[in-house]
């Protein structure tokens, strides 16, 4: 490899990147994810409002028509 291709470090500094990828082994998280008592009130949130968003743009549409 050239120089170009493969700088020196600079006086004072390390040889190796300390944000390169190469420092360390990536993180892995080996527990699966897991779902707490928040995820069905959550969804059921979330469907009871886009059924009323769904309601008040039929209401809004007919109102506008008549």
């Amino acid at each position: 490899m050239s120089e170009a291709q493969n700088p020196r470090a600079s006086q004072g500094e390390n040889p190796r990147d300390e944000q390169s990828e190469t420092v360390g082994d990536p993180y892995r998280d080996e527990d699966p994810p897991r779902r707490d008592a928040r995820a069905p009130l959550g969804m059921a949130v979330l469907i009871a409002f886009l059924a009323i968003l769904g309601i008040a743009l039929v209401v809004l549409a007919i109102t506008t028509l008549v």
